[in-house]
């Protein structure tokens, strides 16, 4: 059964658009009913307006007593703007009351005690029950389809991203994909001692230093096979790279005090919260073994960047035991913050609405309130609530819905040069954005990495 309909369409008169254009939606990402969550309406040239007894949605009306009758509207032409129709209770954008507003790709939008998020169509090649990936976004549908194309290889891959953004998820997931019949074997790196870190990861044979009183299997020979998740990599000894290195070039591995080596076919997933260009420029870490170990790069990005897949992750924490309905004042609390942590502060602040509520409704109760805001003191990184969202709308908003230079440039020197990237974020066709570099004179490829 589809859970989609599609807004009134208006032919385009711009020769350059086609099937190709970018598709925007709007899709429920919480409601009172479990069964809505994901339904989603395609926006196209024209006017939507939400109310709540119109039959917006594929299911019929929202059913929010907490949504006006004339609620708000989205107009789309080269860009969607969403505008409160003077509703009783207001309508928010990434937590923050709204008149009117440029939509950007990401934004969560708040009616009565049902939220949206303004996203673009994206082909998703597993669903949640396939992946451990959770979530409704495009984003979580990228890093979903990313999986799937990197499961199957054998590259050796470098998962980068902040602390706490799931990094060991994914490298589970891409194990678990590859249809390896070999385990999956773990290392933290940044956990064993410099002075064993070889005797670990490569094993030892009896007599090979003092302590050594019989042979001892490699972490690598655990995982033949199978694949070798080498986690906090830039924490790794200099003198360990250069072994590293040879393993990765050679495909063999020599245990500490043995005169032969064996062959090693077990796949080699790294991962990372440093800034590792940083790191070898420094000479922390060495250029070769980086150019080794990036055969395929995987940016995790932070849960700032995707919250609306905030309430889908705070079901998937809750036990199945658990009865009580989430308020949508927590979901509100949630979405309005920066999660320095991420996805691991979004688990533990969560467990500790579960323990602090009363029976009927999960709530944001005082005690998560502080904890909260203890979280957003602790790190630099939390001052600007989702920074990018809001400098794509910043951007969105300039000279009354088009992009300056400034604000181009900066976008597609974040993206890569990437302009389809940069079209999804904001919400627009690329074509658009091909015309106004042609006008200031912007090349991507100049940001391309």
């Amino acid at each position: 059964m589809t859970t989609e309909t599609t807004l009134r369409t208006t032919p385009s008169t711009d020769p350059l658009v086609g099937p190709q254009a970018t598709r925007n939606v709007l899709r429920i990402i919480f409601h009172r009913l479990y069964s809505r969550w994901a339904e989603r309406v395609l926006l196209e040239d024209g006017t939507l307006e939400i109310g709540r007894d119109r039959s917006v949605f594929p299911r019929g009306p929202l059913e929010d007593s907490r949504i006006s009758r004339r609620h708000a509207r989205i107009v789309c032409d080269e860009c969607c703007v969403l505008e409160d129709l003077g509703s009783t209770n207001g309508t928010f954008v990434n937590g923050t009351r709204i008149e009117r507003r440029p939509l950007a790709r990401g934004d969560v939008i708040r009616m009565g005690d049902t939220f949206f998020v303004f996203d673009v169509e994206a082909e998703d090649p597993l669903t949640g029950a396939d992946c451990a990936v959770i979530g409704l976004s495009s984003v979580a549908s990228a890093i979903r389809s990313e999986i799937v194309a990197c499961a199957a290889l054998d590259s050796t891959v470098l998962v980068v991203g902040e602390a706490g953004v799931g990094k060991d998820l994914i490298a589970t997931e891409l194990h678990r994909l590859s249809r390896r019949k070999g385990t999956f074997v773990a290392v933290n790196c940044g956990a064993i001692p410099e002075s064993l870190m070889e005797s670990e990861l490569f094993g030892h044979q009896r007599g090979a230093f003092s302590g050594a009183v019989s042979n001892k299997q490699g972490l690598f020979a655990a995982a033949q096979d199978g694949t070798i998740f080498l986690d906090e990599i830039g924490e790794t000894p200099l003198a360990m790279q250069v072994k590293l290195l040879r393993v990765l070039q050679n495909r063999e591995v020599r245990p500490v005090g043995a005169t032969e080596s064996f062959r090693t076919n077990a796949r080699v997933i790294c991962a990372t919260n440093r800034d590792m260009v940083d790191a070898v420029q420094s000479k922390t870490f060495r250029a070769d073994l980086y150019s080794r170990i990036t055969q395929w790069m995987f940016r995790v990005p932070p849960l700032r960047q995707r919250l609306s897949d905030i309430p889908s992750l705070m079901m998937s924490f809750l036990e199945r035991s658990e009865t009580r309905k989430i308020s949508a004042d927590l979901i509100a609390a949630f979405v309005s913050h920066s999660w320095p942590f991420n996805v691991r502060e979004l688990r533990d602040l969560l467990q500790v609405c579960v323990h602090t509520s009363p029976e009927t409704e999960i709530l944001f109760t005082p005690r998560a309130t502080r904890q909260l805001e203890e979280n957003r003191r602790l790190t630099p990184s939390s001052a600007p609530r989702r920074e990018t969202a809001e400098a794509d709308e910043e951007a969105v908003a300039e000279s009354d819905g088009e992009l300056g230079p400034q604000a181009l440039r900066r976008l597609l020197r974040e993206n890569g040069g990437n302009v389809n990237r940069v079209a999804q974020r904001l919400g627009k066709h690329r074509n658009q954005l091909y015309r106004l570099m042609k006008r200031f004179q912007i090349d991507p490829a100049d940001f391309r990495r």
